[in-house]
C-alpha cells in the first residue's frame, strides 16, 4: 500500500511532466487542437480543383469535409490541384497461378497554389497502400477491391490535412 507521500510525489511527477511537454512545444498531431486557428483559417481557403475518375471525386469529397467542415470557401485564397495514380498488385499466388492476396496501392500528387497569382507554394505526395483477400467469387474480389480502395482514400485526405496543416501552421508562426 503506497503512503500519502508516495502518491503526492507521484502527482507532482505527473503534472511536471505534462508542464514540461506543453513547454517544449508538444502538440497532438490529430484532435481538435492539431491545427492553429490560424492554419484552420487558411485551409478553409482552398478550392479543390476537379480530380478526373471516381476515385478522384471520392477524394475531393473527403477533402472537402477534412479541409473545410463548414462547407465551400467563401473566400478562395488557394487552389489545390491533385493527380491520383493507382497501381494494383497481386501476392500470394497459388498453384493454378491465381492469387489470394493483392495490394492496391493510391498515390496522390498535389500542389497548393495561390489562387490570385497561380504560384506553386507548396507541393507534396501521399500514399496508401490497402490489402484485400481475393477468393474465388468475382463479385466478393470486386467489392473487396472498392473497400480496399475507400480506405485508401480516406487515409489520403486525412493525411493532406495533416500536411497542409503543418505547412499552414508554419506560414503563420512565420508570419506569412
Amino acid at each position: 500500500m503506497l503512503s500519502h507521500k508516495t502518491k503526492g510525489i507521484a502527482a507532482l511527477s505527473l503534472f511536471a511532466a505534462a508542464l514540461l511537454l506543453t513547454a517544449c512545444g508538444f502538440r497532438p498531431l490529430y484532435g481538435e487542437r492539431a491545427n492553429s486557428p490560424a492554419a484552420t483559417q487558411y485551409m478553409a481557403a482552398i478550392e479543390i480543383a476537379p480530380i478526373p475518375e471516381r476515385i478522384g471525386q471520392e477524394l475531393q469529397n473527403h477533402l472537402r469535409v477534412r479541409l473545410n467542415p463548414r462547407g465551400t470557401p467563401a473566400n478562395t485564397k488557394y487552389r489545390l490541384q491533385t493527380r491520383l495514380n493507382e497501381i494494383r498488385t497481386d501476392l500470394a499466388i497459388r498453384d493454378d497461378a491465381s492469387a489470394t492476396l493483392a495490394n492496391l496501392q493510391l498515390i496522390a500528387n498535389y500542389t497548393l497554389h495561390d489562387a490570385a497569382s497561380n504560384d506553386v507554394l507548396y507541393k507534396g505526395q501521399s500514399r496508401f497502400t490497402a490489402s484485400y483477400n481475393l477468393v474465388r467469387s468475382q463479385f466478393a474480389n470486386l467489392i473487396a477491391e472498392d473497400d480496399a480502395r475507400s480506405r485508401a482514400v480516406e487515409a489520403i485526405s486525412d493525411d493532406m490535412r495533416v500536411r497542409l496543416g503543418i505547412y499552414f501552421d508554419r506560414q503563420a508562426k512565420a508570419g506569412k
